[in-house]
């Protein structure tokens, strides 16, 4: 099922290098995976605000179809490992944003979504990472 929404994905995103081009190495293997105790809903929705924290205006949300891209960056949404886990895979390229300290803001993200407080508009400074 998740190479079936990577191939439509592909399909979807034809008309556009940078989008084929991110897609391409996903499906490759790029990027660094973690699974995550939140829905897919929880795991999209921080995504955008982790972009949104790094100061990215300009962003393809694609939610149904599972990603989000910056520029030849691109965070992808899909089943977890387990029931009950999302995978979130992070592919940075270009100095847009590094894969490391993407994953590092999700893992604080989600400690803030699983106390049932709303994602702020900025990045936190006083969670612990």
């Amino acid at each position: 099922m998740r190479v079936a929404r990577i191939v439509a994905a592909v399909i979807i995103g034809a008309g556009c290098s940078a989008t084929d081009d991110v897609v391409t190495s996903k499906v490759a293997g790029a990027g660094t995976s973690v699974d995550y105790p939140v829905t897919r809903d929880q795991a999209f929705d921080i995504c955008v605000a982790i972009l949104q924290w790094q100061g990215a205006n300009a962003f393809e949300e694609h939610r149904d179809q599972g990603y989000v891209f910056l520029g030849r960056s691109g965070a992808f949404v899909e089943e977890g490992s387990a029931p009950g886990l999302t995978r979130v895979t992070v592919l940075a390229r270009s100095g847009e944003f590094s894969e490391a300290r993407f994953h590092q803001d999700f893992r604080t993200a989600v400690e803030i979504v699983r106390a049932g407080r709303p994602l702020p508009g900025a990045r936190p400074v006083n969670e612990a990472r």
